[in-house]
């Protein structure tokens, strides 16, 4: 279900509004609970045991983590590790196995050696990514001592399948939302910023990304070499403008959902086509995932003891300045990396990736 779609605009959303306003307090984790789980079964059925088992094994060993924290750190970290590997996994299997098998079987044609691709690929869940992501920031967290589990497992699903930022984020952290699970309320000034920071969101989707969208796909459907250079740059920008605006929209309109609702989410766009660099536009571009990959990422590689061995070579072979650089030089590579095969599971994604990586590894 599209926020822009009919049904959302005028059936769905409209009730859940109507319903929430008038179900008791105690009752309203567990109705939006309800309509998220319900939002993303419309379209994704067979998907949604999958989100309900996201909720559960977060939720579980959230728990457990906290409680061996304060007795035995090693079987904390054990119990990290694994609710850390079950996430990896859950993605992993849907996103990226059919790219990784049939990338083997392109390789091993190299030797001459033939094998069938798989007919069909896996299909992939709708979200996963946005709330894999939440799971994992919520549980490192908790090893981290930032904030206590939730003890109750309606609050955390309602926190992990909240329907506004179910399909394309902005990826708010369990300490951006433990808040407003119980105290938050629905005021007249919320309600007007949400709605019009939802039409801003919709305007930005329908009336700009969807026109320019369709000049782009005519341009790119186009034979090789048969476009012109003028065609040719219409297209890439008509594309450029597509995807910030696609985007940016749908984070606007998670945004104002949220804020109708009473709950404040992060900011995800910042103008990132005024950039005056490579790196600041990473600044500006999809905030919550930089903001994430910055704090679960980059800092813990660029601090760790093997960069840390690195550091010490290149002090030794490349001069101090390079030696001191090299932890954080490969650090951003490796961010990088992970952000190019976050966004899609196939080789364009990850040399987009790299290439960035090394533009901010080397800026």
């Amino acid at each position: 279900m599209l926020f822009t779609s009919f049904i959302f605009l005028f059936i769905f959303f409209p009730i859940v509004f109507c319903c929430y306003c008038i179900t008791k307090k105690q009752w309203q984790n567990f109705f939006l609970l309800s309509a998220s789980l319900l939002f993303y079964a419309w379209g994704e059925s067979a998907h949604v045991v999958i989100l309900i088992f996201s909720i559960i094994i977060n939720y579980a060993i959230g728990i457990i983590v906290e409680k061996l924290h304060s007795s035995d750190s090693l079987s904390a970290r054990f119990a990290l590790v694994l609710g850390i590997l079950a996430n990896i996994f859950c993605l992993g299997y849907y996103k990226y196995v059919t790219f990784i098998v049939r990338s083997a079987i392109d390789a091993l044609g190299i030797f001459g050696i033939t094998c069938s691709p798989p007919s069909t690929a896996i299909p992939l869940p709708i979200g996963i990514s946005f709330f894999t992501f939440k799971g994992l920031a919520y549980l490192i967290d908790i090893y981290r001592k930032q904030f206590s589990a939730q003890k109750n497992i309606i609050d955390f699903g309602m926190y992990l399948a909240f329907f506004p930022q179910l399909l394309a984020g902005p990826i708010a952290r369990y300490q951006d939302f433990k808040k407003e699970i119980s105290n938050r309320s629905v005021t007249l000034n919320n309600v007007a910023l949400g709605l019009r920071l939802f039409s801003f969101g919709m305007a930005k989707k329908v009336l700009i990304a969807n026109s320019v969208g369709t000049i782009a796909d005519a341009v790119f459907a186009l034979p090789a070499g048969s476009a012109s250079l003028p065609l040719g740059w219409l297209g890439v920008t008509a594309y450029t403008l597509q995807i910030y605006f696609d985007f940016s929209g749908y984070s606007d309109m998670a945004i104002g959902l949220g804020a109708v609702l009473g709950f404040h989410f992060p900011e995800n766009f910042n103008y990132p086509y005024i950039a005056a660099s490579v790196k600041d536009f990473w600044h500006r571009w999809h905030i919550t995932l930089g903001t994430w990959m910055k704090d679960y990422l980059f800092y813990p590689l660029s601090l760790s003891g093997w960069m840390n061995r690195f550091g010490r070579w290149g002090k030794k072979h490349l001069g101090k300045k390079m030696g001191r650089r090299l932890p954080i030089c490969l650090a951003n590579l490796v961010v990088f990396f992970v952000v190019g095969v976050w966004h899609g599971a196939a080789w364009k994604y990850i040399a987009y990736g790299i290439y960035n990586g090394v533009i901010i590894a080397f800026s």
